[in-house]
């Protein structure tokens, strides 16, 4: 059976997932391992149509310092043009039976049942009206040479009545062959407006200015 307060924040998250939204996404992010050393710093703006990415401008792309030329950010935007939630929330309904839950008060400890990248063991919060205000988690299948991988996310009310994660922390260490190394980000989400459908949000992101 699935707890209350998961079933209820379930409920009030479904405002999460629909509706045509803009934002700004601020990342940065760092590799350090062996003879690999790599900083990346990317600025974009997304719009989102419900859980789907349908349009990505790039406005910033430093990688150890050098600007990356417009074919590199007009790659990067199609890359992720398209794109979907890739973790399924343990507070999404839809992602229900892939998890076991156990609740201490405010905080809900989830285990994927099934185990793939797409989901993970960890926690999240719940405030007194069903908002989930923080997650932590580790996936249960790590990326390639990694040996450890956590992510920690913020989520506010960015706009009336829609909530969205605001900031995303993620730290990786691992190895490969005689060299051990780690890697971190962190993303900041920012800027939300809401648009009445999706061709207003993708002609507002092609007039924007740098």
């Amino acid at each position: 059976m699935i707890p209350a307060v998961v079933v209820l924040a379930a409920k009030v998250a479904v405002a999460d997932h629909s509706g045509v939204i803009e934002y700004r996404i601020h990342q940065t992010s760092q590799i350090d391992g062996g003879p690999i050393h790599k900083r990346d710093d990317i600025a974009m703006v997304v719009v989102a149509d419900g859980d789907r990415i349908v349009g990505v401008r790039i406005f910033n792309y430093v990688e150890n310092g050098k600007q990356q030329s417009a074919q590199t950010k007009a790659s990067l935007a199609a890359s992720l043009t398209g794109e979907t939630r890739r973790f399924a929330a343990p507070f999404d309904a839809r992602s229900f039976a892939d998890y076991s839950y156990t609740v201490e008060g405010s905080t809900v400890h989830f285990r994927g049942i099934k185990r793939d990248a797409f989901h993970g063991d960890g926690t999240f919060t719940v405030d007194g009206a069903g908002h989930v205000t923080q997650i932590t988690y580790s996936p249960d299948v790590l990326q390639q040479f990694a040996t450890s991988e956590s992510v920690a996310q913020a989520r506010g009310e960015v706009l009336p009545g829609f909530w969205a994660t605001t900031t995303t922390v993620t730290s990786i260490q691992g190895h490969y062959l005689i060299f051990h190394g780690g890697a971190s980000s962190t993303l900041v989400q920012s800027g939300f407006r809401r648009f009445a459908d999706r061709e207003k949000a993708l002609r507002d992101l092609d007039a924007l200015q740098e």
